[in-house]
């Protein structure tokens, strides 16, 4: 919206904090779920058997929450306003 009006300060502005809130909220609950992971993991269903394959499993996804806060939060930012109605809409 702000880079159709031409104002490309407060459009950066966004962009940025878009950036950090996503960087920090990827982060945060990366860690909180990592120091909580096996009462998760228990209460999921996960036994003694496959506690440590759980464990080793959700470590590789929980880091990689990082990456995919970013393109969630980013790919508003990419799509203009007004072309997702024609894009969801087969062609015929």
């Amino acid at each position: 919206m702000r880079l159709g009006q031409r104002d490309y300060e407060t459009a950066q502005r966004i962009l940025g904090n878009v950036v950090v809130l996503n960087l920090i909220i990827g982060i945060s609950f990366g860690l909180l779920t990592l120091v909580f992971l096996d009462p998760i993991l228990y209460f999921f269903g996960a036994s003694d058997a496959t506690i440590g394959y759980a464990r080793e499993y959700m470590s590789v996804i929980l880091w990689g929450n990082v990456v995919t806060h970013m393109y969630l939060g980013l790919t508003p930012c990419c799509v203009p306003p007004g072309t997702r109605a024609r894009r969801c809409t087969p062609r015929s």
